[in-house]
């Protein structure tokens, strides 16, 4: 959500000015491997496709209760998470520069089996859009200007690409529903072969 016209679209109002930020921890990395290739944040290792990164760039944009209620309302298959950012451009201590903030990470049913995967080319555009608003480029110290050539550099597919791939929708949810269905077919089978029924 760091695209200014992501945040409009919600209709919420920062209570006041949106600042850049960093990850603290080098324990959790971005990660395009929610359903349908949205970004989260992962715990998982290292991954060889170069479709994660560790401590990744964002924005915090502080919201009263009632506006960040209707955010969550629209971020399905997300849980809150807190998480501690560094923000980038302050000097002093590490209790003037370091943050708790909430994040939308994905629930273990809607994190891709097969991913992460490349993103659609108009989701990446909406992340560039956001790292070039607020100027995430400046802070090469922090490596922000690889962090922005590294989501330039991404490989991407188009929206009708998504739908046309099942792995874009292979997640742990579908995976237990398809093996629910499965065993229930299984046991219904087995039934009517044995002269039974199922109640």
């Amino acid at each position: 959500m760091m695209a200014p016209s992501v945040v409009a679209k919600r209709g919420v109002t920062p209570v006041r000015e949106p600042f850049p930020a960093r990850l603290r921890s080098d324990d959790l990395a971005l990660a395009f491997s929610h359903r349908a290739a949205y970004a989260t944040l992962t715990s998982r290792g290292d991954d060889a496709s170069g479709l994660c990164r560790r401590r990744p760039f964002g924005v915090v944009i502080e919201l009263d209760a009632s506006d960040f209620a209707k955010v969550a309302e629209r971020e399905v298959g997300y849980r809150i998470a807190e998480v501690v950012v560094e923000r980038l451009g302050v000097d002093g201590d590490h209790d003037a520069r370091c943050v708790s903030a909430e994040a939308f990470v994905s629930t273990w049913g809607m994190e891709l089996i097969d991913g992460p995967l490349p993103p659609t080319a108009r989701y990446r555009g909406l992340i560039l859009d956001g790292l070039e608003r607020y100027g995430i480029r400046a802070y090469e110290a922090e490596g922000g200007a690889a962090y922005v050539e590294w989501v330039r550099s991404l490989p991407t597919v188009e929206d009708g690409g998504i739908a046309r791939d099942p792995a874009y929708s292979k997640t742990g949810v579908e995976l237990a529903t398809r093996v629910g269905f499965g065993v229930a077919a299984l046991a219904a089978a087995a039934a009517a072969f044995a002269g039974g029924s199922i109640r």
